[in-house]
């Protein structure tokens, strides 16, 4: 079974996966797509739906970050062992939010990330970073609270700051 996001992301994403399936003589026995504006009772029917079908064993997400959170939130609250193994697109990749609070019902998800090259002399631009101290980015203070909860960091070494900021990069 597959769930995606609506937009081009998920569905030029599924549709190429289920291209890929079909080739490899694999069975997709549902697709559903999650509406841009989808509420908690959308979330819950998808996963209403996907249990109904007792033969799928596989769910292969390709949503958005949020999308993917909202899909674990409402398998929490259906609050029943879902047997399914989740795939998921780099959509929520190695993200740390689509699985904040929902660790476990996420424990044996796979998830996929595009590999890339660690570009040296922006990890050492980024790193010189600071909250407040931005002017070229305004929504750099923003992205820093957000990510640690703090928007400064008086009485914290640079060290400390530098390995808070190393998470991210």
């Amino acid at each position: 079974m597959t769930v995606a996001s609506e937009g081009q992301y998920g569905e030029a994403g599924i549709d190429q996966f289920e291209k890929e399936a079909t080739a490899r003589n694999i069975c997709v026995a549902e697709s559903l797509e999650i509406p841009f504006n989808a509420d908690e009772n959308m979330y819950d029917s998808i996963i209403e739906f996907l249990k109904l079908n007792k033969k799928a064993k596989v769910v292969v997400l390709f949503t958005t970050g949020h999308d993917a959170r909202e899909i674990l939130a409402a398998f929490q609250r259906d609050n029943t062992n879902h047997s399914f193994i989740l795939i998921a697109s780099d959509g929520w990749g190695v993200q740390d939010e689509p699985v904040r609070e929902r660790e476990e019902i996420a424990e044996g998800a796979l998830t996929i990330e595009l590999q890339t090259k660690e570009v040296h002399a922006f990890d050492k631009y980024f790193l010189s970073l600071q909250p407040g101290e931005n002017k070229r980015n305004p929504w750099f203070d923003e992205f820093w609270d957000q990510k640690f909860s703090c928007i400064s960091f008086d009485g914290c070494s640079r060290n400390a700051t530098a390995k808070l900021v190393a998470k991210i990069v």
